[in-house]
């Protein structure tokens, strides 16, 4: 059966491929027998929810930076600044291109261990000065995070986490999630084993997650604990084709060994991905295309339902004019609009977090 679904997935996949995506489309209006009624046929269509350029220099350094939103309209316009060392250590938002203090909107600050680019402080600091969000972090001498802990304007904790590695300093033993500065109260730990032949190649990842019990359950009141935990097994499988990227195969089993739902890649003649399917239950969910251009850099990634129809869509470019390099990431969502309602959509999703925190280890 799943062999069934995947072969089915490809065949959809060479069919867009070949077809490409269709442009955004509205439908005409359609007269009622009253003439002065209109009806609108929701369709089907591509919504832009925004758009994110930055303007890179040479040696791929981003001098500026836009957010526009559904509408096209411009919401943030960002200068960066570089110190002695060509490190980024701030950067400031407006809301115009004409960067005055009518416009002004706040500022990221940077702070980095000695003259590494490693940030052990990151200020997200509003037009008034005030601190909205921050973090603080320790990495170790291959530059990876040891420990991490952001907040907001009033001392509370975002997320804290620590991580340790192995020997080399390279790759990571243990993850670990609290709910307080103390590190007693543990919300998720992560753990992963390597394959002891390849460096770096892990072969199994477990979550453990604190569960809160049902409160709508009788015997609750009468619990010693009000938790539980839970273990989530992913195992991975590798392809001996040395050129792929990353696994071809996920499975994940819960805490009784129960097999769960499993992710499967499938790569191009470079290795990269170019479709990742999401099976449970012996059927398909869900899975994502992938295209890359000559350089091997992403251009493309669309995700579909089950059903084969496209939900959302990031494009991504690299582009020159003049003797300026840009950067392009568009987002787009799909829905059933009608052309009166499809100019209102708009997202609140414009800002990447410039606080430049330093990434998970576990996978997402």
């Amino acid at each position: 059966m799943i062999k069934k679904q995947i072969f089915l997935i490809c065949v959809s996949l060479l069919f867009i491929m070949m077809i490409g995506c269709a442009p955004e489309t509205t439908s005409s209006p359609t007269n009622s027998p009253s003439p002065t009624t209109t009806v609108q046929s929701p369709v089907y269509t591509r919504i832009l929810d925004s758009k994110y350029i930055e303007n890179r220099d040479k040696d791929n350094n981003v001098l500026f930076s836009w957010n526009y939103d559904a509408s096209g309209t411009l919401k943030e316009y960002n200068v960066y600044h570089y110190d002695s060392l060509k490190r980024n250590d701030y950067i400031k938002s407006y809301s115009s291109e004409v960067t005055t203090d009518v416009n002004y909107l706040g500022k990221y600050v940077y702070t980095f261990d000695g003259t590494t680019k490693n940030i052990i402080k990151s200020e997200q600091i509003d037009k008034s000065n005030a601190i909205v969000q921050y973090f603080v972090a320790t990495y170790n001498s291959q530059g990876k995070y040891l420990t991490y802990i952001s907040k907001n304007s009033a001392g509370s904790i975002i997320e804290n986490r620590d991580a340790t590695y192995d020997v080399t300093g390279k790759y990571y033993l243990v993850e670990t999630y609290y709910s307080d500065v103390a590190k007693k109260q543990i919300l998720e730990k992560y753990t992963r084993n390597y394959d002891s032949t390849i460096e770096g190649r892990y072969l199994q990842e477990v979550k453990y997650q604190k569960i809160p019990v049902d409160g709508n359950d009788p015997s609750s009141d009468s619990m010693t604990y009000k938790s539980y935990e839970s273990a989530t097994t992913y195992k991975y499988s590798w392809s001996p084709n040395s050129l792929f990227k990353t696994y071809y195969l996920q499975q994940t089993f819960d805490s009784s060994g129960d097999f769960l739902e499993m992710i499967q890649n499938s790569f191009d003649s470079n290795g990269n991905t170019i479709l990742k399917s999401f099976i449970a239950s012996g059927k398909l969910q869900s899975y994502r295309t992938y295209s890359y251009d000559n350089n091997q850099i992403m251009t493309d990634e669309s995700h579909f339902d089950k059903s084969e129809k496209i939900v959302n869509q990031f494009t991504h470019r690299l582009y020159k004019q003049g003797t300026l390099n840009f950067y392009e990431k568009v987002t787009y969502s799909y829905g059933y609009v009608t052309s009166s309602s499809k100019n209102v959509v708009d997202s609140n999703k414009l800002s990447d977090n410039r606080l430049k925190s330093p990434l998970p280890n576990h996978i997402e």
